[in-house]
């Protein structure tokens, strides 16, 4: 990448700025360990990132210069990089042109030793003029020797674990109770959304299935791949979701975190619930996309934030409202069933209470086998007549309508008349729905 703009830290402080604030802001603007950065500011000058993108370039160096250091950005060249020898200490690589601009400010001897990257060749930067008198070289400061004990490297001076490298990106975001949203703030979130997709969700249910699949899919997708990076509900919860790098998802990505949620909830939903004690606050479905969940604060290539945002009011409303709702969810289950069995007794008493007319008959006219006109709406026939044993009876059967409830739809109340002129109640309904007169 020698022919792009090369971002070059000096290892220099910002006039107004004191070295000991500078380097730990500093560390954490890398999101890197302290002791790396030290490394780092041994080979300063040395470059830290190299793109096309002059905008990307001048947004890091905004940042490097507001924790106190100074960045310079060179120009394309296409003249190789450099390591240069700087108080016995292999600087670098810098651009071609950083070292001939340092040495016509006289901050450089012209004839500093530089190796080219990739060589191993100690050589004066420009050979000095044989007329002027020479300085003896000090032995720490003799190329041949330094090559002895240091070679160029190949591959970054800084590894690429939790620190930046020579010429990458940014690595992706350190764990930190500041940075990344928990749980309760993104079921927070979750709750809301919800609540925002209910009424759309209504009228995309006269599609059944496709319609709420599609509709969230979309709303969920297209929100959080936009500028705005979140939902409504992530919104309000100040949250958003972003790349390992700390910036915006595209709607692929945002697809698949989408549908890898339908994996989280098979698994009992412990994939949502990962969400709690994964080092970075992932869910199951933020692996399988590579995203995370983090504080508004978060930007790209700049400092982390150090303070976690409290949750707002609202937030806890939300947290609490499943909580609230199960106990009034369990009483209901309890009261229903049983306020449905007190309606459907209260019924069937009208239903043998219609049977008194019927047995004043029956005293006044006898027993004959015959049909009686129903005088109750769940009753479909009355029939009077002997048993087998000769007992007159009166048999009540209920209707089929769907106004009648299914358990004692189309059954049967049976009047039978004893010795003494009273009457005994039996039937196959089931007991709780029966008059007590009627159980066995």
């Amino acid at each position: 990448m020698a022919d792009s703009y090369a971002l070059v830290l000096t290892g220099e402080v910002l006039p107004g700025f004191a070295p000991d604030a500078v380097w730990p802001q500093l560390a954490a603007h890398f999101r890197m360990e302290p002791q790396k950065l030290t490394e780092l500011l041994a080979r300063a000058p040395r470059i830290v990132k190299q793109s096309d993108d002059l905008g990307k370039l001048q947004n890091m160096q905004a940042g490097i210069a507001q924790a106190g250091a100074k960045a310079e950005i060179c120009t394309p060249d296409i003249r190789p990089q450099l390591y240069v020898l700087v108080d016995g200490t292999p600087r670098g690589p810098v651009p071609y042109a950083l070292v001939e601009q340092r040495v016509k400010q006289g901050l450089w001897a012209a004839s500093i030793s530089v190796v080219d990257v990739g060589a191993t060749e100690w050589k004066p930067f420009r050979e000095p003029d044989a007329a002027a008198p020479q300085p003896q070289p000090t032995p720490e400061l003799t190329p041949a020797a330094s090559a002895n004990k240091w070679a160029p490297p190949a591959a970054p001076l800084v590894g690429s674990g939790n620190a930046l490298t020579g010429t990458g990106d940014w690595n992706e975001l350190p764990a930190g109770e500041a940075i990344h949203a928990g749980f309760w703030r993104r079921w927070a979130a979750y709750m809301l959304d919800s609540l925002v997709m209910m009424v759309p969700g209504m009228i995309l249910g006269l599609l059944p299935i496709i319609g709420p699949i599609v509709g969230n899919w979309l709303y969920f997708a297209l929100m959080e791949s936009s500028s705005w990076q979140a939902t409504l509900g992530k919104r309000a919860m100040g949250i958003k979701v972003v790349d390992a790098q700390g910036g915006r998802i595209g709607f692929g990505r945002a697809t698949g975190r989408f549908f890898g949620k339908i994996v989280s909830a098979l698994i009992f939903c412990i994939g949502y619930m990962m969400a709690g004690w994964t080092g970075r606050k992932q869910s199951l479905h933020d692996m399988m996309a590579g995203a995370f969940v983090v504080f508004n604060a978060v930007q790209p290539a700049q400092p982390l934030p150090a303070q976690r945002p409290p949750m707002p009011w609202y937030g806890w409303v939300l947290n609490l409202l499943p909580l609230s709702l199960a106990p009034i969810g369990i009483l209901a289950a309890i009261a229903l069933p049983a306020y449905q069995d007190y309606t459907v007794r209260a019924k069937l008493y009208e239903v043998v209470a219609s049977a008194e007319p019927v047995k004043a008959e029956v005293a006044s006219q006898g027993c004959q086998a015959r049909s009686h006109a129903p005088s109750n709406p769940w009753v479909e026939k009355v029939e009077i007549g002997p048993d087998d044993s000769g007992s007159c009876t009166i048999v009540l059967t209920l209707g089929q309508a769907r106004d009648i409830p299914a358990p004692v739809r189309g059954g049967e109340i049976e009047w039978t008349r004893k010795e003494g002129g009273g009457w005994a109640c039996s039937s196959s309904l089931p007991q709780r729905y029966l008059p007590a007169q009627c159980r066995h």
